[in-house]
């Protein structure tokens, strides 16, 4: 499961927990059945969702427990109007999440080589000298030749400083997409809505549509001082940065300038230990400013999203949902 398919998970389930909360909200159920309809891929979400639900269910009720034991977070969360998580228990809608999000985790802990977990980052010489910095719950797969120097981004975030060498360009693959560079540093970034690469030093190649047969590819040279953001919807969009901005979080800090807040929340995300749902909503298209202390990530959720014009509700002490206000 890639990053897309793990937002429109977070929102299918989000649908369960909105539509068990409200059962007799008639234009809820409305704009959830034009959600359905948007798309194929939204219905067989949702047919996941409900049989991973109904799998959980059976096996809660053949071991005889009561799982409607769901604890409330501290007061200051937003608190949920009704019980939240919820009628079918909240144990069970807990375990109902995790399920939803454990698949892609077992995935990318098949394929990598060198991974890291929530809130951690790591450094990782390559064998060539070039080194990797990998953001928090980020994974990378490495493919070295006598030929090339290959790497893939499974997730997450990484910061290359590569050493230069002209007989063996250096790329790295992230979703269909590709960057190509012999010798410079740069971050490569992936999220929900879309991914980007941001350059520190020198200049680099971005290939999109390599692993899709049916897009059209495009080539864009980008350098030092720019970023090129890349989604499905739209074209690709190079901006203007401060090359000192290049993967701030290697300092612990997060600062972004007009970037989509949903993009901004996703990457906190990686920072907070406990699950956080935020994968639909008009807060996510609206751009912010900020620098965030990665060190506190519930407070700097609270502002991403506050800044949005969302509002953080709690599910439990530790699951947390983002929503517009």
């Amino acid at each position: 499961m890639n990053d897309r398919e793990r937002s429109r998970a977070d929102t299918a389930v989000d649908w369960q927990i909105r539509l068990q909360d409200e059962p007799d909200n008639a234009e809820l159920r409305a704009s959830f059945s034009a959600w359905l309809r948007a798309d194929p891929e939204n219905e067989r979400a949702w047919l996941e969702i409900q049989e991973t639900r109904d799998a959980i269910s059976a096996a809660v009720r053949r071991s005889g427990r009561d799982p409607a034991q769901a604890d409330i977070s501290p007061a200051q969360i937003k608190p949920r109007r009704s019980p939240p998580i919820w009628a079918m228990g909240g144990a069970l809608a807990t375990v109902l999440a995790l399920a939803v999000f454990l698949a892609p985790e077992i995935q990318i802990l098949l394929e990598a080589d060198h991974r890291t977990a929530t809130g951690q980052t790591s450094r990782v010489p390559l064998s060539d000298g070039s080194t990797v910095v990998l953001g928090a719950d980020s994974a990378i797969s490495l493919e070295f030749t006598d030929e090339q120097r290959g790497v893939r981004l499974l997730g997450g975030s990484a910061y290359f400083a590569v050493t230069p060498d002209a007989g063996r360009p250096f790329h790295v693959d992230f979703g269909t997409d590709r960057t190509t560079v012999v010798g410079t540093a740069f971050e490569v970034r992936m999220s929900s809505d879309g991914s980007s690469v941001a350059v520190e030093e020198g200049r680099v190649r971005v290939t999109t549509g390599l692993a899709n047969p049916s897009a059209e590819q495009s080539e864009n040279g980008v350098s030092a001082g720019q970023s090129i953001r890349l989604s499905d919807k739209h074209q690709p969009e190079v901006q203007s940065i401060e090359p000192r901005s290049v993967a701030t979080w290697r300092r612990g800090k997060l600062i972004v300038k007009d970037r989509p807040a949903g993009d901004v929340i996703d990457e906190l995300a990686r920072y907070h230990t406990g699950l956080l749902l935020a994968g639909s909503g008009r807060f996510r298209s609206r751009r912010i400013s900020g620098v965030f202390d990665l060190s506190r990530p519930y407070d700097a959720i609270l502002t991403a999203a506050r800044t949005a014009g969302a509002d953080v509700y709690s599910a439990s002490e530790w699951a947390l949902t983002v929503r517009d206000r």
